[in-house]
């Protein structure tokens, strides 16, 4: 999981006055690690963003895929991670 928003991590932490020093003590993590995500340049696992959000008194939200997008990426050729055979499945759910 990449996190691409870096400029939501720098703004709350803005907003609730934490340091990157602050930020990584919270979250288990050293201060060049919390430079490197707001940056782009860290890969991010599971645990450790849910960490920097609740330190960020951010919310993550998981939603379900919109079909109208997938099924323009796979006309691309574009590839997801949802297989043809469960789009197919979604979009007979939704007709």
């Amino acid at each position: 999981m990449t996190w691409s928003s870096s400029e939501h991590s720098l703004s709350a932490a803005a907003e609730l006055n934490l340091s990157q020093t602050e930020l990584a003590e919270q979250t288990g993590t050293t201060r060049q690690w919390v430079s490197r995500l707001e940056k782009g340049k860290n890969d991010i696992g599971t645990a450790r963003l849910l960490a920097v959000l609740g330190a960020l008194e951010l919310n993550l939200e998981i939603r379900p895929p919109r079909l109208d997008l997938i099924a323009k990426s796979v006309e691309r050729g574009r590839t997801t991670l949802i297989s043809a055979e469960m789009l197919r499945a979604l979009a007979q759910m939704h007709v």
